[in-house]
């Protein structure tokens, strides 16, 4: 133990070495990510009274790598620093496929201003923890009877997987 006078200011080499210490964290994350999709329209060969149906199709594929240490001493919780404990997660990887449709159904006649309906689905395979392959889905509809006003509904279900980090870094401080 070597004795500080914290309103001195004059540290000599003994305070700080008592005081200081270097410490090292290391930490890696990754993600390779592949993406395609195809979108367009109807209008070359369908035009209906609200104008084309537009859609896209498409697939992703995702694989997430992380890692993560910190010296004993950070650990341990004798620094300044948040105290994480080393976690090397398992590598997720997800497997995506996805639709998306919207159909104009009419526009610009009386009491049909717009009259809209729309689609969209997701199917997901998730390779960590229980999640397994899931869907997320959704549908709306507008109507718009005179311009200004505007009525919309929907109806969805939406899926989140647990993270890497949620499902590997064990208890911390944090």
């Amino acid at each position: 133990c070597v004795p500080i006078n914290p309103f001195g200011g004059n540290f000599d080499q003994a305070v700080r070495d008592y005081v200081l210490l270097d410490t090292v964290a290391k930490g890696k994350t990754s993600q390779l990510n592949f993406l395609g999709f195809i979108s367009g329209d109807t209008s070359t060969f369908l035009n209906l009274p609200g104008g084309p149906i537009s859609f896209v199709l498409g697939a992703e594929y995702r694989a997430d790598d992380l890692y993560y240490d910190q010296d004993d001493d950070v650990t341990l919780g004798y620094t300044f620093y948040n105290a994480i404990n080393t976690f090397d997660a398992e590598k997720s990887k997800v497997k995506q496929a996805f639709a998306e449709i919207r159909i104009p159904i009419v526009k610009d006649v009386p009491f049909l201003q717009e009259l809209e309906v729309s689609a969209a689905a997701r199917v997901s395979d998730y390779s960590i923890g229980n999640t397994g392959t899931v869907w997320a889905y959704n549908g709306s509809a507008i109507w718009s009877p005179v311009d200004g006003l505007r009525f919309r509904g929907n109806y969805g279900r939406s899926v989140r997987a647990p993270n890497q980090v949620e499902l590997f870094s064990p208890f911390s401080q944090n």
